[in-house]
């Protein structure tokens, strides 16, 4: 059986509709648990966050 591989980048919504079951979302309470979870930044983190932040601020710009 011959594999068809397809560059994500390349792909319409049509064809991908047809590859995999994509369905809308109606309700949001499935993210709660995702985007209300409690996530304690150490020092550590936050030196890193900052370090990356300056590193990375043209392109935040940009955004």
């Amino acid at each position: 059986m011959e594999k068809n591989y397809i560059k994500f980048s390349n792909i319409s919504y049509k064809i991908l509709k047809e590859i995999i079951d994509i369905k809308q979302v109606r309700s949001r309470e499935i993210f709660n648990e995702w985007f209300d979870f409690k996530f304690e930044i150490n020092k550590y983190d936050e030196k890193f966050l900052i370090k990356l932040i300056k590193i990375t601020v043209i392109l935040l710009i940009q955004f």
